[in-house]
């Protein structure tokens, strides 16, 4: 893709965009950086870590990717995106949110430009955020919690990005930066990249839209639900969301239950397979931030070393151990329900090939 990208420098430039150099004979390793911006971080534009790194060797953008700088000194990322495709409709509506940009921060990157070519793909010229956001960095509860308000604003666990950004490889002062800088009031986390997105109208109900069971495997999740385990023809995919997300996060943050109680029966509403009562997005990001509104600065400030346990997925005792009885039997908490007889004899069932494929043939021809 070098060529290509070079074939269409002056094209940018008569733009106001300016494309990094490739470096001479580096085989794709990197580029010939520019000095560091000094340009404010106006929203929806990230902060540059001005930290001295190694930039000889660099995290080198896929290939339909372009790093560039625009006639203000801003940082961009230019993405190819095909004319007429549901991404690129998808970046047409978010071009023109106001929302986006502003101290109303949505948790979605949008994109600056969209600029057309003569061929059957557009420019979409994009703010350049951080990709580095994982989700074990954090040293200290309040970090965890920003982090969860940021994707409960909108749902997905890919293209998780923050408002912090460097040119060289991440390496330990990297990491040490970042840290720093998700503990600072201005952290943001978004998202990005909506190449497997799928647009839907406004007036989708979020309570009874079905999708084909199909559409599910795109996202590729290690975090899905149980709503597709018995061979469901179809599905929910606000529910099914929002499940992946609380799978998520209780994987990831249980270890944060003895210290913020309240996130138990987050964790278990988001992802129950009782579908009717699991929790919209607003109503989780309602409930996240009533439940940690109060929390007073030394619970906020604790720090925490958390990893990943996946036997949540299989065992919500394995954070609902970790807090008092007394707590367990407050009147109120939400608790995930046991599984039904009918529900566990289609589950065993469903472990087998053979059983699979015929719970599959009587929901296509019953359409149950």
């Amino acid at each position: 893709m070098k060529p290509f990208w070079r074939a269409y420098c002056p094209w940018f430039a008569a733009r106001g965009l300016h494309l990094f150099e490739p470096l001479p004979n580096d085989n794709g390793r990197g580029y010939t950086l520019p000095p560091p911006t000094t340009c404010p971080p106006d929203l929806p534009y990230a902060t540059y870590g001005d930290i001295e790194l190694d930039t000889s060797l660099q995290i080198v953008p896929p290939p339909k990717f372009a790093p560039a700088r625009d006639s203000c000194m801003r940082d961009v990322m230019i993405k190819l995106v095909k004319k007429g495709s549901e991404e690129h409709r998808i970046y047409e509506d978010l071009l023109l949110c106001s929302e986006l940009s502003g101290p109303d921060f949505q948790g979605i990157l949008p994109p600056v430009a969209i600029l057309g070519s003569e061929h059957d793909f557009s420019f979409v010229v994009m703010p350049r955020w951080g990709d580095c956001a994982p989700l074990h960095g954090f040293e200290t509860v309040s970090g965890v919690l920003n982090l969860m308000r940021c994707l409960l604003k909108d749902i997905d666990f890919h293209n998780i990005m923050v408002n912090y950004y460097v040119f060289g490889l991440y390496r330990e002062k990297f990491y040490q930066a970042l840290e720093a800088h998700r503990r600072r009031p201005d952290a943001l986390h978004c998202l990005m990249d909506f190449d497997r997105s799928l647009k839907l109208p406004l007036s989708t109900s979020l309570d009874t839209c079905r999708r084909p069971a199909g559409e599910s495997l795109v996202t590729g999740t290690p975090y899905q639900p149980s709503d597709l385990d018995l061979a469901e023809h179809d599905y929910n995919p606000f529910a099914f969301d929002v499940g992946c997300l609380g799978n998520m996060f209780r994987i990831s943050y249980a270890d944060l239950v003895p210290i913020v109680p309240m996130l138990a029966p987050l964790f278990d509403q988001m992802t129950t397979h009782v579908i009717s009562e699991r929790f919209k997005a607003a109503d989780a990001l309602a409930f996240l931030e009533d439940a940690t509104r109060a929390l007073p600065g030394d619970v906020l400030c604790a720090p925490v070393q958390v990893k990943s346990n996946w036997d949540c997925l299989e065992d919500a005792n394995v954070y609902w151990a970790k807090l008092p009885a007394d707590f367990c039997a407050t009147p109120g908490l939400y608790r995930t329900p046991p599984l039904s007889l009918a529900r566990r004899l289609l589950s065993a069932i469903a472990r087998y090939r053979i059983g699979w494929r015929i719970l599959l043939f009587l929901r296509s021809v019953l359409r149950v």
